[in-house]
């Protein structure tokens, strides 16, 4: 007895090390990498704008799914995170799945037309492209983006991220990448706020949910924490920058 339990004991901890070793975030994270968005996930975001010299904290929270003509989709809550991600708005936005895709609907309130528009595509491979929308008061806006990188992130305890870089002209963007990379490098668009994004895979942009794209303006958006059925998946703080900057003019 005492020589099979020894066994478990040792077959359990190289288990253990080999999850280490193969697939980090599912040894430190609390809750195992989705393989895509689901009922439950909540969302914290930072968005600063220092040309206006603002700063708030919102969340979303995906509820569960419902039918409507015909189709399964999820409804998007706005929360107040600061207050125990209450919900703020009663008219959600809706989400649906499909595989590896995320679409969101189009309602037709300013296009005219009920549609079905792609938000993220977690199953993109290096050097494929695809057609990215996202809202923008009162309607949409679609960017093209190549992938160029997908890794295990060191700094988001081993999540699996996309990289991805806008493409200039949408008639290149399957066909050769030098001419769909605003004719820079890569390595000099690293640090390029306005030309890439990154997604964590299963779980969404690291700008936030509804911001899947290079963004095209200054105020910037951060995603700050994901939990899924209150349990943290992905958590990076996020300094308040105008706040504590009026701390510290306060405290001098």
């Amino acid at each position: 007895m005492e020589h099979k339990e020894y066994k478990s004991s040792f077959g359990s901890l190289l288990l253990l090390l080999f999850i280490s070793i193969c697939h980090p975030g599912m040894a430190y994270s609390q809750v195992a990498q989705p393989r895509n968005i689901m009922p439950g996930m909540t969302y914290t975001e930072y968005t600063c704008n220092l040309g206006i010299m603002q700063e708030y904290v919102r969340g979303w929270l995906v509820g569960d799914s419902i039918e409507s003509q015909g189709e399964m989709l999820m409804p998007v809550y706005r929360i107040d995170p600061e207050r125990g991600d209450s919900i703020t708005s009663g008219r959600p936005r809706f989400i649906k799945t499909e595989g590896d895709k995320v679409f969101m609907l189009d309602t037709g309130a300013q296009s005219g037309k009920r549609q079905w528009l792609l938000m993220y595509d977690f199953g993109l491979k290096p050097d494929e492209c695809a057609e990215i929308y996202y809202p923008i008061h009162p309607g949409f806006l679609s960017k093209q983006v190549r992938c160029v990188e997908i890794k295990e992130n060191p700094k988001y305890n081993g999540l699996l991220t996309m990289k991805l870089i806008r493409v200039l002209d949408p008639e290149y963007s399957n066909l050769d990448p030098e001419y769909s990379t605003l004719d820079l490098e890569y390595s000099n668009l690293e640090s390029d706020f306005f030309s890439t994004c990154e997604w964590i895979i299963g779980v969404g942009s690291t700008q936030g949910l509804f911001w899947p794209t290079p963004p095209d303006f200054g105020a910037g958006t951060n995603l700050e924490k994901v939990t899924l059925h209150g349990k943290e998946i992905f958590y990076r703080p996020i300094e308040r920058f105008i706040s504590n900057r009026r701390k510290k003019r306060a405290n001098h």
